[in-house]
């Protein structure tokens, strides 16, 4: 949020309030701090909601494995700029081996859990887990 307080916005008591998400508006200078908390409240909604669609498309589930004579091989391809999903319980050995066949680094748990239990990519355990992957330079 950017202030733009000439000396005509002084005498007549308003500042102007360009916002980052676009559009500028008058704020009375009376209670300024109240109209600018107001404004930045109105900017982090759209901004929020912008972030979580997005993210709604970059992230994707991670193609299946299998494992064929101790080889483990991917269903699927990785495509650049998205984030996976994956729900996870398995073993070191198991993200390195998911690691080293996707490129993907193991970016952590999500703050979502899945709501119900799903088998774990590489060990086929009941997890509701949800890990995130993606590439990290």
């Amino acid at each position: 949020l950017r202030l733009d307080i000439g000396p005509r916005d002084v005498e007549q008591g308003t500042a102007f309030a360009a916002k980052r998400t676009g559009g500028k508006q008058p704020l009375p200078m009376d209670n300024i701090v109240q109209s600018v908390n107001e404004v930045l409240d109105e900017i982090s909604e759209v901004l929020r909601g912008r972030s979580s669609e997005h993210m709604e498309h970059v992230i994707q589930p991670l193609p299946g494995f299998v494992e064929n004579d101790g080889e483990w091989s991917m269903n699927g391809e990785v495509k650049e700029g998205h984030i996976y999903e994956l729900p996870f319980d398995g073993t070191d050995a198991h993200a390195e081996v998911i690691e080293r066949t996707t490129g993907l680094t193991f970016l952590g748990d999500s703050t979502d859990e899945y709501a119900d239990e799903r088998p774990c990519h590489m060990s086929g355990k009941p997890t509701k887990r949800r890990v995130l992957l993606a590439k990290t330079y």
